[in-house]
Formats: structure tokens, C-alpha cells, sequence
């Protein structure tokens, strides 16, 4: 898959102008453009591609990646998440239907909630804010598809930082991502000022690229660096270029964005600050469209994790059993404490029997002394923690149940331990014994689910009348 090379203009067509003629007789194929929540016309984006700002050049089939702030001025997550900004949303989705320029897969590409784990007001500093940010994410693409089901490709795509959040609790889900993006930048402050070195940090990083492309790969997603930039004014970028583009080629990447301004960083190129890395830039990325190679090669093997510091990635599990392990694990973490008892009780059962194993993998910390880490075994207690799910409710209910199905169909592929014979001495006097307990048991859960009810429509009741 060719790779189409963008440019950040800032929304100013003079900006497009300069990067233009400094890559020449090359062109940018694409723009980035920025409809944040302080800018004008955020319900309406018609103003973005007017000739104004961008429009005029918009010639000879380039188009625009739109950046949409998650929410207009004075917004919140929580209200975003509940679908409040609807009806801007609803306007933003007619007005790109009306007029915006298409990219070459006939659609309007919107890069929406970026670099959310470093900046911008729907920035996240935890796990635990996960759950209510894909909420918002998913409630914009849901209005956008309502006014045109298929005319929308949406990005998702972080920051690389080395360390903060895990970016990869806040993915939205396939049927809401069509892009994996991602925003790096060389800083020499940050990655230091040789190329080999700062190429070498960005790629390894914990959520560099490699990182990025096994996670898009093992989710069937197209790959795109959104943001990118080497320092405007070193003369020794060369290297780094080379590695870029080869990379880009290398991994299908269907489109990569030079961030050609020092607004936020000094990545201006065309104003030829490092003479030496600016032609190479142009020797290397100047022209529209980098060639297709034709398929991807295989990724640098990452690093173990390392103690102090920043870290590196933790090793993808290669186990079918430790890799369910590890997606029932983020999962529960992200369902614990959502849902009434006896729901939560093994939802926290079953995040804790998949966490050992992958502390036993080296992809957790803790101390596995006295737990089982066999993923097999994991995964069959996840099966026995489901067990009967009547009276939950129904989210909590197709949550578990989904899980012991997967973990169910792993199980023949796996050492799935014994199931325990009952004692051979066992009498059936005890075994009825035990089927009267197991009745008087769920006659008392039943009755303390009623009086339960009771008591929340009382407090309904009295609610209304305060009202």
C-alpha cells in the first residue's frame, strides 16, 4: 500500500504554499487540518475547506485530515459520553457530508480525541477514566454514522510517550476505528541529538512503533503517523529519514504527516534552518506518494522490561491461552465495581485468577509465589467463576458469559486440568443433603434480591415526591 505524504499547515494556505514549493517539483498529497473547540464554526467545518483557509488548495484530488475536538467549548467527557452535544455533532457529520473533500477510499477521514494521553481538554491521566472516554468517542461516531452510515473513517491515535497511561485501555473497539494513528516527534531534549539513537527510542518505545504496528495488525487496522517531525534546525537527520521512510514503506502506512511548523516543537524544514537535513527531506519525502513495497516486514524484537526509569513494552503473548489471559484481564479491570453483587464478586474473581499468569509471563509485576500461573487452568476457573448468571444483569451477564465461551473453546487446544471426581464414598443422603443447601441458598438469594427491589422502588418513590 503506497504511502501518501500530508503536511501540517496550521488552516493557513500560505503555510501549504511554502511546504510546497520547498519540496518541489513534489507536492503534499494531503493536509492536516484542526477544528478544535476554541475555533470558530465548530458545528459547522464548512469554513475549513472554504477558500479562505484551505480550499484553494485543494487541487488535483488532496484532501484533509480532520482533526475534531471531542467537544465544543466548555464541554466535559461525562456529558459527552451521555450523547449531550448531539446536535453539533449532528451538524458537524451534514456539514462534511455537504462539501469535504474525500481522501482516495472515497471517504472524509476524522482523527478524533488525539494524543489523548498527554494533552487537550479530553486528556486522561488514568485506567479508571477509560470506560466514560470510548463512551464519548463512540457517541460522536455513532451520531456522524447516523447522518451517513459509510461516507466516515475514523483514527484513533495517541501520543508515543514513553510511560503514562496504558493508551491501550482507551481503544474505542474495531467497529469504531477503521485507523491507527500515531503523533511522534525527535526532541533533543527528549530522544537526543544522534538520528540512530532517537530513531531507535521512538521505535522501541513502549508505545512507539512497533509498538503501533502489532497492535493494528492484530486488529486488521490501516496504519497512519498522523504527526511527525525531526528538530528543524539539526543537520544530522538523515539517518533518521532513512529509517522513516523505509518504515513507512516497509509496513503499508497509508498516509504520514510532517508536522513542517515550530508551533509546539521546531520541526519547520522548509525554511531550511539545518540546510543538510532539509535535502535530505526533500531528497528522501519530497513527492506525493512514497512507493508500495507490497507487504510488511517483520518487526525488531522488543526489549525486556527494565527496572527504573521509563520502561519498555511488555512482551506480546504468543500463547492463545496467555493472550485471552491478558484481554479478560484489562477487561475486568475496566468492569470491576460497575455492577451490583454477586456480578462484581466474580468479575473480581476472574481478574484475579488471569492476572497471575501474566505475572508468571513477566507481562505483569507481582509476586507469583503460591499462585497458579498456568494460563489453562486460568482460563478453566474462568469458566467455573461464571457459572449461573441469572438475575444479573444483562451487560454484567453477556460480559462473563462471553468470557467462558472463549475461554471454553481455548480449552481442548490447551492442558485443561481434570475436572474433580466427586468422593466415591460420597453417600446419597449426603448428596441430598447437599441439594437441600443448594435450594435454601437460592430461596434466601432470592428473597434478599426482592426485598432489594422493594427497597430501591421505595427510594424511588420518596425520590419523586421530593421532587
Amino acid at each position: 500500500m503506497p504511502t501518501h505524504l500530508g503536511v501540517y499547515p496550521d488552516n493557513k494556505l500560505a503555510n501549504v504554499q511554502r511546504f510546497d514549493s520547498f519540496i518541489s517539483p513534489g507536492r503534499a498529497a494531503w493536509f492536516l487540518g484542526t477544528i478544535m473547540d476554541k475555533m470558530p464554526g465548530y458545528a459547522n467545518p464548512t469554513w475549513i475547506w472554504s477558500d479562505q483557509v484551505l480550499g484553494k488548495a485543494l487541487t488535483g484530488g488532496r484532501w484533509i485530515n480532520f482533526s475534531v475536538g471531542m467537544w465544543p467549548t466548555g464541554g466535559s467527557r461525562a456529558e459527552a459520553a451521555k450523547g449531550a452535544y448531539k446536535d453539533a455533532w449532528t451538524q458537524q457529520a451534514r456539514g462534511f457530508v455537504a462539501g469535504a473533500p474525500r481522501n482516495p477510499r472515497g471517504k472524509v477521514q476524522i482523527r478524533l480525541g488525539w494524543e489523548f494521553n498527554i494533552g487537550f481538554p479530553w486528556k486522561v491521566s488514568s485506567e479508571s477514566e477509560a470506560p466514560e472516554w470510548i463512551a464519548a468517542f463512540r457517541a460522536l461516531v455513532d451520531t456522524y454514522r447516523a447522518v451517513d452510515r459509510d461516507l466516515f473513517e475514523f483514527v484513533w491515535c495517541p501520543n508515543y510517550a514513553n510511560g503514562g497511561v496504558n493508551v491501550e485501555a482507551f481503544y474505542p473497539g474495531a467497529a469504531y476505528v477503521d485507523v491507527v494513528g500515531l503523533d511522534y516527534y525527535w526532541k533533543e531534549q527528549y530522544e537526543g541529538k544522534t538520528a540512530e539513537g532517537a530513531w531507535a527510542k521512538i521505535r522501541d518505545a513502549k508505545f512507539g512503533l512497533a509498538w503501533q504496528v502489532r497492535f493494528a495488525r492484530a486488529r486488521g487496522k490501516m496504519l497512519q503517523a498522523s504527526e511527525w517531525a525531526v528538530p528543524g534546525t539539526t543537520n544530522v537527520g538523515r539517518a533518521y529519514l532513512q529509517n522513516m521512510r523505509a518504515w513507512f514503506i516497509d509496513n503499508g502506512y497509508i498516509e504520514a504527516g510532517y508536522w513542517d511548523s515550530d508551533k509546539d516543537t521546531d520541526g519547520q524544514l522548509s525554511n531550511r534552518r539545518g540546510p543538510a537535513t532539509a535535502d535530505a527531506f526533500k531528497e528522501l519525502f519530497g513527492m506525493a506518494m512514497l512507493p508500495d513495497k507490497g507487504g510488511p516486514t517483520p518487526l525488531p524484537e522488543q526489549p525486556a522490561e527494565t527496572g527504573g526509569g521509563t520502561t519498555t513494552p511488555s512482551p506480546t503473548p504468543q500463547d492463545p491461552a496467555l493472550a485471552l489471559n491478558a484481554e479478560i484481564n484489562g477487561a475486568a479491570y475496566l468492569a470491576r465495581g460497575k455492577h451490583p453483587e454477586p456480578a462484581n464478586s466474580v468479575i473480581r474473581a476472574i481478574e484475579d485468577a488471569t492476572f497471575w499468569p501474566l505475572v508468571g509471563a513477566g507481562i505483569k509485576n507481582g509476586d507469583p509465589a503460591g499462585k497458579e500461573t498456568d494460563p489453562a487452568k486460568a482460563l478453566a476457573a474462568v469458566v467455573a467463576a461464571a457459572g449461573p448468571t441469572e438475575g444479573w444483569p444483562a451487560e454484567a451477564a453477556e460480559l462473563v458469559e462471553g468470557w467462558a465461551d472463549r475461554a471454553r473453546a481455548l480449552l481442548p487446544e490447551t492442558e485443561e486440568p481434570p475436572a474433580e471426581e466427586p468422593p466415591a464414598e460420597q453417600s446419597n443422603a449426603e448428596v441430598e443433603a447437599l441439594k437441600v443447601q443448594i435450594a435454601e441458598l437460592q430461596a434466601k438469594l432470592t428473597a434478599e434480591q426482592t426485598a432489594r427491589t422493594a427497597a430501591e422502588e421505595k427510594v424511588a418513590a420518596m425520590r419523586a415526591i421530593l421532587a
